[in-house]
C-alpha cells in the first residue's frame, strides 16, 4: 500500500463507523464510500452499505437491529437521552471487562469519562480521535470513538456510541517514532563519523577525507573544522585527501574555501594524499595554494607537523 492509501485509512474506517452509528439509530440512508481499490476497508463499506439497503427495503425489528450490533468488532452502546446505558454489546463487554448486567444501567461514562452527553446531544454528534475505553482493572484501552443521536419525529431518543480500539495503532504509532529516533541518533553518528576531527598533537588535528564529498557534506565538515580550531586553538591543520573516492567540482571548491576559513582563523594549513583527479580539479578551478604546505603522504604531514620539518626519507616529496 502506498503512503497516501495508508495516510487515509483513519478517515476511510471513521466513514465506517459513521455509517455504524447511523444503522444503530436505524438511519439506513447512510452509505460509506468505496474506493476502487478492493482491500479489506472496502469489503466492509460494501456490506454496511448492502445491510443498509436490505435494512431500508424491509421491515425489520429493532431486536433484528440489536442482534447487527451484538455482532459487531467494535464496542457498540446505547444509551438513553440522558446517558444511561440501555445497551452495549459483547465487545464492549469485553473491552472493558464488565457484564452487560454490570453495565445496563450505568452512565455511559463508566466506559469512556472524556465523552460529554450533553456536548453529543447540542451537536447531534461527536467525534473523538483518541481517547480512552475505562476497564473493570484498571487497564484502559485506547480508542476512537464516534457518537451520535437517535431521533424519532424530532426527537431525540438517545445516543449511540462506537469505538474502535487503537492499541496496536499506537503501539505502531510508537514504533515509527523510536525507529525516527534511532535513525537520527544514526544519522547524527554518521555525520560525525563522516567528518572525523582527530586531535594529533595538543595544537594539531587532522581531518581525513573518506568516501564521497558533496557540498553539503563540504558544509557540515567546514562547521566542524572551525569549530574545532577554535575550541582547540589549534596552530595547524592536517587535511588528508588519501582516502577520498568521489568528488566534484562545487565540493572541491567548498573545500578550497574551508581551507581558505581555517588560515583566516590563525591556523596552518596542511594538505596531503592528493589523488591525479584531485589535483587535476584543482587545476581546472585555478585553486590558490600559496601559503599550504603539501606532502604526498599523511606519515610526512605528521612529522612536519611535530617537528617542523618532513622526515629525511620523505623531505623531497614535500613542496611548499
Amino acid at each position: 500500500m502506498s503512503s497516501g492509501h495508508a495516510d487515509d485509512s483513519g478517515d476511510r474506517l471513521r466513514d465506517l463507523a459513521d455509517v455504524i452509528v447511523a444503522l444503530a439509530s436505524f438511519n439506513y440512508s447512510k452509505k460509506a464510500p468505496v474506493s476502487n481499490r478492493g482491500d479489506t476497508i472496502d469489503s466492509m463499506a460494501v456490506g454496511l452499505n448492502m445491510l443498509g439497503e436490505e435494512l431500508a427495503a424491509s421491515t425489520v425489528s429493532k431486536g433484528y437491529v440489536t442482534h447487527i450490533l451484538h455482532s459487531m468488532i467494535d464496542p457498540v452502546m446505547v444509551t438513553d437521552r440522558g446517558g444511561v446505558l440501555r445497551m452495549v454489546n459483547h465487545a464492549a463487554c469485553a473491552m472493558s471487562g464488565f457484564s452487560k448486567e454490570e453495565l445496563l444501567g450505568q452512565h455511559f461514562t463508566a466506559l469512556l469519562p472524556e465523552l460529554n452527553a450533553d456536548d453529543v446531544v447540542a451537536s447531534g454528534r461527536a467525534t473523538h480521535p483518541d481517547t480512552y475505553f475505562a476497564s473493570k482493572h484498571d487497564a484502559a484501552t485506547p480508542v476512537s470513538v464516534t457518537a451520535s443521536i437517535m431521533l424519532d419525529r424530532g426527537d431525540v431518543l438517545g445516543i449511540v456510541c462506537v469505538a474502535r480500539d487503537l492499541t496496536e495503532a499506537k503501539r505502531a504509532e510508537e514504533e515509527r517514532l523510536r525507529l525516527r529516533d534511532a535513525m537520527k541518533i544514526q544519522a547524527a553518528l554518521m555525520e560525525e563519523l563522516s567528518t572525523p576531527l582527530i586531535p594529533i598533537a595538543d595544537d594539531v588535528l587532522a581531518l581525513p577525507l573518506i568516501g564521497s564529498l558533496d557540498e553539503d557534506r563540504t558544509v557540515r565538515m567546514t562547521e566542524t573544522l572551525l569549530q574545532g580550531v577554535v575550541s582547540r586553538a589549534a596552530r595547524m591543520v592536517i587535511v588528508d585527501f588519501t582516502g577520498l573516492r568521489a568528488f566534484d567540482q562545487a565540493s572541491v571548491h567548498a573545500l578550497l574555501r574551508a581551507i581558505g576559513a581555517v588560515r583566516l582563523i590563525g591556523a596552518d594549513v596542511v594538505i596531503t594524499g592528493i589523488q591525479p583527479r584531485v589535483a587535476q580539479t584543482m587545476v581546472q578551478l585555478d585553486a590558490d595554494l600559496s601559503g599550504v604546505v603539501i606532502f604526498g603522504a599523511f606519515q610526512q604531514a605528521i612529522s612536519y607537523a611535530l617537528d617542523g620539518r618532513p622526515s629525511s626519507a620523505s623531505a623531497s616529496l614535500a613542496r611548499r
